[in-house]
């Protein structure tokens, strides 16, 4: 629990109390009441266990909606990869999750734990810093890479970018082998 003045007063980790957040995104966004209910900050390495935490926050307010500070609670990013890893994107498909900061919070799949590298040069990215909330994006996810065709959505509570890219080749693939094999079928029997 972070008090008005962004001061931690009540934490599950006894040294973070009397520690200040007055600078964080989630503190000012809620502040300012510029978010939505539930704001996600910027993910970071616990100290304790090295795994990539994502506080979500919320605020608090007297009966006159006066602000008194914020409540948060801090998810393990590893546990929400396994809500991801069970949606069935294709054999090339990947789904991505992305902080508004810029920073990835996982991609499944994926060999290492992406959680914390900069999405920066992410196509999807540039266009939700471009104000797009949700629609296609077609083309490489990296610079060189295959094809991909990547649908994606802004979440408001708490704000983050979920992409679901599927190969290109395994969308259009199926299709040209049809269109290919009905060819040859109608060639044949002309």
């Amino acid at each position: 629990v972070v008090d008005a003045s962004g001061v931690i007063r009540h934490a599950t980790i006894a040294a973070a109390v009397g520690q200040s957040r007055e600078s964080s995104l989630m503190f000012r966004t809620l502040r300012d009441g510029i978010g939505g209910p539930i704001v996600a900050d910027t993910p970071f390495r616990g100290l304790a266990t090295g795994q990539m935490l994502m506080p979500i926050g919320r605020r608090l307010h007297d009966g006159t909606g006066g602000f008194q500070g914020i409540v948060v609670a801090t998810l393990q990013l590893s546990l929400l990869r396994d809500i991801y890893r069970s949606v069935d994107a294709g054999p090339g498909g990947i789904v991505r999750v992305l902080h508004p900061s810029g920073i990835v919070f996982f991609r499944e799949p994926s060999r290492a734990n992406p959680a914390g590298e900069s999405a920066k040069d992410d196509r999807v990215f540039a266009a939700f810093q471009r104000g797009v909330v949700s629609g296609l994006v077609r083309g490489p996810l990296v610079a060189g890479g295959p094809e991909y065709i990547s649908a994606f959505r802004a979440t408001a509570a708490p704000e983050l970018v979920v992409v679901v890219s599927l190969a290109r080749a395994d969308v259009v693939g199926p299709w040209l082998e049809d269109l290919a094999l009905g060819g040859a079928i109608t060639l044949m029997l002309a």
